[in-house]
């Protein structure tokens, strides 16, 4: 029998360009080269050339933000991954998070990607990956009052003592602060002592970083106490004039309250037989030579400096 030997055809297809979409081409089949192929009659079947697309990901850059503040995004914090070809162009993609907010709590969100824009974007298999939005704690600093006291009393903390600075979203001031002074005792001496603020927080504040600024109590010789006028002399505080009571026992308390009546005792170490009822003027007293004081009747005894009572 014959032989006949096909050693080559010429194939060709518009889907072999660099610069062919993804899609199906023809491929085209011609020109058999050989032996013996005069005595063929020799037809031509198309095959298909099939252009896939290309693979790309696109992966959300990681951000941070502090807690309080809105984060927004500009859709182009993303990275890229893969070739892009023919000129083509990825401009943005859409990102998303639900850190974003200025409301949301301290912590790790994931920023979702999708829907990516550009040019000739159809001719890849696009995938998308997360990035991550930290939420860093706000700084928060609980700053101790200064206080002034006089000396002789006992100051006595409540705990509310001390201003927040760096609250945000309508946030509370956390409980559960304590404060502490050197100064408070009533036996303090007169000067500046630090005012120590400190916390075992009642409720969780995590999405703060607290810190601490301690305050300023000064212990003064003398001055106004709660309410009323103190009454000194020779630099020793004495008394406040505020409510109706008196104590006539002895030996002498400091800072004990009455009202300027004429039914009551006053105990003051050497004061002027006439007492001025003026506040201002009782700040200013100044001792007297000697002798007894009175006031409605009752008289004291210069022997008060020495912590004895005061005798009607």
């Amino acid at each position: 029998p014959y032989t006949a030997v096909v050693r080559a055809a010429s194939l060709s297809s518009l889907g072999a360009s660099g610069a062919a979409a993804v899609s199906d081409y023809d491929i085209g089949v011609s020109g058999a080269a050989g032996s013996g192929l005069s005595n063929y009659d020799i037809s031509y079947a198309k095959g298909t050339f099939h252009v896939s697309p290309a693979a790309l990901t696109l992966t959300a850059d990681d951000q941070s933000k502090t807690y309080g503040d809105a984060f927004g995004f500009a859709g182009d914090a993303f990275t890229l991954s893969g070739t892009l070809y023919n000129g083509d162009t990825v401009t943005g993609v859409a990102l998303a998070s639900a850190g974003a907010p200025a409301t949301a709590g301290a912590g790790d969100y994931a920023i979702l990607a999708s829907g990516a824009t550009g040019s000739g974007l159809s001719n890849y298999n696009i995938g998308y990956a997360p990035g991550r939005l930290r939420v860093n704690p706000a700084a928060l600093t609980l700053v101790a009052d200064d206080i002034t006291k006089p000396y002789g009393m006992q100051y006595s903390f409540s705990g509310a003592e001390f201003t927040s600075v760096g609250l945000v979203n309508g946030d509370s001031a956390p409980s559960g602060v304590y404060l502490f002074s050197p100064g408070a005792p009533a036996p303090a001496n007169p000067g500046s002592y630090p005012v120590f603020i400190g916390g075992v927080f009642a409720q969780k504040i995590s999405n703060y970083t607290v810190s601490f600024s301690n305050g300023v109590m000064t212990v003064v010789a003398g001055g106004p106490v709660s309410g009323g006028v103190a009454i000194h002399s020779l630099g020793r505080p004495f008394m406040s004039v505020a409510d109706q009571t008196i104590n006539n026992d002895a030996p002498f308390e400091p800072f004990e309250t009455l009202t300027l009546d004429t039914d009551v005792s006053l105990h003051l170490p050497q004061v002027p037989a006439s007492l001025p009822t003026d506040p201002a003027a009782l700040a200013n007293i100044a001792p007297a030579a000697g002798g007894a004081s009175s006031h409605g009747g009752v008289s004291c005894a210069n022997s008060f400096l020495a912590g004895q009572p005061c005798a009607e």
